[in-house]
Protein backbone atom coordinates (compact mmCIF):
# COMPACT_ATOMS: atom_id res chain seq x y z
CA UNK A 1 0.00 0.00 0.00
CA UNK A 2 2.70 2.49 0.62
CA UNK A 3 4.76 1.49 -2.22
CA UNK A 4 1.43 2.65 -4.41
CA UNK A 5 1.07 5.87 -2.43
CA UNK A 6 4.53 6.90 -3.21
CA UNK A 7 4.32 5.71 -6.92
CA UNK A 8 1.72 8.12 -7.02
CA UNK A 9 2.70 10.83 -4.99
CA UNK A 10 5.48 10.94 -7.06
CA UNK A 11 3.17 11.13 -10.05
CA UNK A 12 1.10 13.60 -9.07
CA UNK A 13 4.82 15.74 -8.16
CA UNK A 14 6.04 15.24 -11.56
CA UNK A 15 2.22 16.14 -13.40
CA UNK A 16 2.71 19.48 -10.80
CA UNK A 17 6.30 20.21 -11.81
CA UNK A 18 5.91 19.75 -15.58
CA UNK A 19 2.29 21.87 -15.45
CA UNK A 20 4.11 24.61 -13.44
CA UNK A 21 7.49 24.33 -15.83
CA UNK A 22 5.21 24.84 -19.05
CA UNK A 23 3.37 27.86 -17.66
CA UNK A 24 6.58 29.63 -16.32
CA UNK A 25 7.82 29.22 -20.22
CA UNK A 26 4.74 30.48 -21.44
CA UNK A 27 4.46 33.21 -18.80
CA UNK A 28 9.00 33.92 -20.18
CA UNK A 29 7.38 33.62 -23.38
CA UNK A 30 4.77 35.86 -23.37
CA UNK A 31 6.82 38.46 -21.46
CA UNK A 32 9.89 38.52 -23.80
CA UNK A 33 6.95 39.18 -26.70
CA UNK A 34 5.52 42.02 -24.78
CA UNK A 35 8.99 43.47 -24.17
CA UNK A 36 10.17 43.49 -27.74
CA UNK A 37 6.55 44.62 -29.22
CA UNK A 38 7.19 47.87 -26.20
CA UNK A 39 10.82 48.45 -27.91
CA UNK A 40 9.19 48.47 -31.29
CA UNK A 41 6.78 51.07 -29.81
CA UNK A 42 9.33 53.38 -28.58
CA UNK A 43 11.67 53.11 -30.94
CA UNK A 44 8.97 53.94 -33.57
CA UNK A 45 7.75 57.30 -31.48
CA UNK A 46 11.19 58.13 -31.37
CA UNK A 47 11.84 58.12 -34.83
CA UNK A 48 8.86 60.01 -35.37
CA UNK A 49 8.25 62.05 -32.52
CA UNK A 50 5.18 61.06 -31.49
CA UNK A 51 4.49 60.76 -27.87
CA UNK A 52 4.30 57.01 -26.60
CA UNK A 53 0.67 57.69 -24.88
CA UNK A 54 -0.04 58.11 -29.13
CA UNK A 55 2.19 54.93 -30.31
CA UNK A 56 -0.54 53.90 -32.44
CA UNK A 57 -0.14 57.02 -34.40
CA UNK A 58 3.88 55.93 -34.72
CA UNK A 59 2.73 52.14 -35.82
CA UNK A 60 -0.20 53.63 -38.35
CA UNK A 61 2.72 55.91 -40.17
CA UNK A 62 5.32 53.28 -39.93
CA UNK A 63 2.97 50.90 -41.97
CA UNK A 64 1.67 53.51 -44.55
CA UNK A 65 5.37 54.43 -45.12
CA UNK A 66 5.98 50.52 -45.38
CA UNK A 67 3.74 50.55 -48.33
CA UNK A 68 5.03 53.60 -49.77
CA UNK A 69 7.38 51.83 -52.12
CA UNK A 70 8.66 50.28 -48.98
CA UNK A 71 9.91 53.34 -47.47
CA UNK A 72 9.66 52.07 -44.20
CA UNK A 73 12.01 49.15 -45.56
CA UNK A 74 14.97 51.16 -47.11
CA UNK A 75 14.97 52.95 -43.52
CA UNK A 76 14.97 50.16 -41.12
CA UNK A 77 18.58 50.42 -40.14
CA UNK A 78 17.86 54.25 -39.30
CA UNK A 79 15.08 53.04 -36.87
CA UNK A 80 16.54 49.83 -35.53
CA UNK A 81 18.95 49.80 -32.74
CA UNK A 82 21.80 47.81 -30.91
CA UNK A 83 19.14 46.98 -28.20
CA UNK A 84 16.57 45.79 -31.55
CA UNK A 85 19.43 43.40 -32.60
CA UNK A 86 19.87 42.05 -28.95
CA UNK A 87 16.30 41.38 -28.51
CA UNK A 88 15.79 39.66 -32.09
CA UNK A 89 18.76 37.49 -31.02
CA UNK A 90 17.35 36.78 -27.48
CA UNK A 91 14.23 35.60 -29.40
CA UNK A 92 15.77 33.45 -31.91
CA UNK A 93 16.87 31.58 -28.71
CA UNK A 94 13.82 31.74 -26.68
CA UNK A 95 11.01 31.92 -29.01
CA UNK A 96 12.33 29.20 -31.16
CA UNK A 97 9.90 26.71 -32.71
CA UNK A 98 7.30 28.61 -30.79
CA UNK A 99 7.05 32.08 -32.45
CA UNK A 100 10.24 31.56 -34.87
CA UNK A 101 10.61 28.32 -36.91
CA UNK A 102 12.80 27.58 -40.46
CA UNK A 103 11.55 27.46 -43.80
CA UNK A 104 12.14 24.06 -43.79
CA UNK A 105 9.21 23.58 -40.95
CA UNK A 106 7.31 25.92 -42.57
CA UNK A 107 7.02 23.44 -45.57
CA UNK A 108 6.75 20.69 -43.69
CA UNK A 109 3.84 22.01 -41.56
CA UNK A 110 2.17 23.50 -44.61
CA UNK A 111 2.64 20.04 -46.29
CA UNK A 112 4.32 21.92 -49.42
CA UNK A 113 6.89 19.47 -51.01
CA UNK A 114 10.63 20.97 -51.09
CA UNK A 115 12.36 20.93 -54.82
CA UNK A 116 14.81 17.53 -53.32
CA UNK A 117 11.25 15.71 -52.29
CA UNK A 118 9.47 16.25 -55.52
CA UNK A 119 9.48 13.12 -57.87
CA UNK A 120 11.08 12.96 -60.87
CA UNK A 121 8.59 12.86 -62.93
CA UNK A 122 7.31 16.26 -61.47
CA UNK A 123 10.83 17.88 -62.07
CA UNK A 124 10.80 16.25 -65.53
CA UNK A 125 7.52 18.97 -66.53
CA UNK A 126 8.66 22.02 -64.66
CA UNK A 127 9.82 24.65 -66.38
CA UNK A 128 12.73 26.48 -65.23
CA UNK A 129 11.39 29.66 -63.92
CA UNK A 130 9.08 26.97 -61.50
CA UNK A 131 12.81 25.00 -60.94
CA UNK A 132 14.95 28.06 -59.92
CA UNK A 133 11.73 29.56 -58.07
CA UNK A 134 12.02 25.80 -55.83
CA UNK A 135 15.75 25.66 -55.67
CA UNK A 136 16.07 29.23 -54.53
CA UNK A 137 13.60 27.89 -51.52
CA UNK A 138 15.21 24.81 -50.57
CA UNK A 139 18.31 26.95 -50.33
CA UNK A 140 16.70 29.33 -47.39
CA UNK A 141 15.09 26.44 -46.01
CA UNK A 142 17.52 27.28 -42.82
CA UNK A 143 16.05 30.77 -42.54
CA UNK A 144 13.62 31.96 -39.36
CA UNK A 145 10.44 33.03 -40.16
CA UNK A 146 7.34 33.90 -38.28
CA UNK A 147 4.98 30.50 -37.18
CA UNK A 148 1.82 31.02 -37.97
CA UNK A 149 0.49 27.27 -37.82
CA UNK A 150 0.67 26.40 -33.86
CA UNK A 151 -0.56 28.92 -30.78
CA UNK A 152 1.13 31.88 -31.15
CA UNK A 153 -0.33 32.19 -34.94
CA UNK A 154 -3.77 31.47 -33.34
CA UNK A 155 -3.66 33.73 -30.90
CA UNK A 156 -3.22 36.43 -33.32
CA UNK A 157 -5.70 35.32 -35.62
CA UNK A 158 -8.37 34.99 -32.83
CA UNK A 159 -7.67 38.31 -30.96
CA UNK A 160 -6.85 40.72 -33.85
CA UNK A 161 -8.95 42.46 -36.68
CA UNK A 162 -10.54 40.12 -39.29
CA UNK A 163 -8.10 41.31 -42.11
CA UNK A 164 -4.81 40.19 -40.20
CA UNK A 165 -6.64 36.87 -39.42
CA UNK A 166 -7.64 36.31 -42.99
CA UNK A 167 -3.93 37.58 -43.89
CA UNK A 168 -2.76 34.55 -41.50
CA UNK A 169 -5.47 32.49 -43.37
CA UNK A 170 -3.85 33.56 -47.13
CA UNK A 171 0.09 32.90 -45.79
CA UNK A 172 -0.92 29.82 -44.92
CA UNK A 173 -2.10 28.91 -48.10
CA UNK A 174 0.49 30.56 -49.83
CA UNK A 175 3.03 28.23 -47.38
CA UNK A 176 4.28 31.00 -45.73
CA UNK A 177 5.87 32.82 -48.80
CA UNK A 178 4.29 35.96 -48.25
CA UNK A 179 5.46 39.56 -49.59
CA UNK A 180 6.25 41.85 -47.04
CA UNK A 181 4.49 45.25 -49.71
CA UNK A 182 1.89 43.00 -49.90
CA UNK A 183 1.23 43.15 -46.34
CA UNK A 184 1.90 46.68 -45.65
CA UNK A 185 -0.76 47.49 -48.07
CA UNK A 186 -3.43 44.95 -46.44
CA UNK A 187 -2.52 47.03 -43.12
CA UNK A 188 -2.91 50.36 -44.40
CA UNK A 189 -7.24 50.56 -44.33
CA UNK A 190 -6.97 49.68 -40.38
CA UNK A 191 -8.78 51.89 -38.46
CA UNK A 192 -6.71 53.76 -35.06
CA UNK A 193 -8.85 51.47 -32.82
CA UNK A 194 -7.29 48.70 -34.73
CA UNK A 195 -3.48 49.98 -34.08
CA UNK A 196 -4.56 49.97 -30.77
CA UNK A 197 -5.20 46.91 -30.40
CA UNK A 198 -2.65 44.68 -28.52
CA UNK A 199 -2.46 41.72 -30.96
CA UNK A 200 -2.59 43.78 -34.60
CA UNK A 201 0.58 45.43 -32.67
CA UNK A 202 2.19 42.65 -32.07
CA UNK A 203 1.64 41.32 -35.44
CA UNK A 204 3.41 44.23 -36.81
CA UNK A 205 6.15 44.64 -35.22
CA UNK A 206 6.60 41.06 -35.56
CA UNK A 207 5.90 40.67 -39.57
CA UNK A 208 6.93 44.66 -40.91
CA UNK A 209 9.73 44.75 -38.30
CA UNK A 210 11.57 42.00 -36.29
CA UNK A 211 10.93 39.64 -39.57
CA UNK A 212 12.10 42.32 -42.10
CA UNK A 213 15.26 42.41 -39.34
CA UNK A 214 16.08 39.41 -39.06
CA UNK A 215 15.72 38.86 -43.33
CA UNK A 216 18.50 41.49 -43.70
CA UNK A 217 20.56 40.35 -41.29
CA UNK A 218 20.14 36.57 -42.41
CA UNK A 219 21.17 38.25 -45.81
CA UNK A 220 23.90 40.49 -45.05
Amino acid sequence: MNRKLYILLFFLLTFSLNSQSNSLLKESRNDLIEVMVDHFENILCNYYNIDKEESFKAIKKFTNDSDEVFKGFKNLEQIATQESFDLLNQSKIELKNYLWITKKQRQQKSKYLSYSELSPQVKEVLDSTTTKYYKNLERKDSELTINYYDEYGKNISINSNDDIADLITTFKELHGNSDSGLIATALVNLTNEDYKNKATKTFIAFELFYACLNSHVENE
